[in-house]
């Protein structure tokens, strides 16, 4: 239960943060700062970085309770 309860907190965690992207991308562009096209370049970039951050510290406590397990065997 725990497992799809911290699933659920990176998705929404994901899903605030490419929002807030999105408004802030949106704002300049209101103000004609950045083209129309690098709006979606960046969107993807910036997810993709978050996604691999998340990815890699799920991975590590994976590994981390991993070794507890075999620690704990002894």
């Amino acid at each position: 239960m725990s497992k799809y309860f911290s699933w659920a907190l990176v998705v929404a965690a994901v899903a605030v943060i490419v929002t807030t992207i999105y408004s802030v991308v949106e704002v300049l562009l209101q103000f004609d700062l950045i083209p129309i096209y690098t709006q979606i370049l960046w969107i993807a970039v910036i997810t993709c970085i978050i996604s691999l951050i998340i990815v890699l510290v799920i991975e590590k406590n994976k590994k981390r309770k991993e070794n507890e397990d075999d620690f704990s065997k002894y």
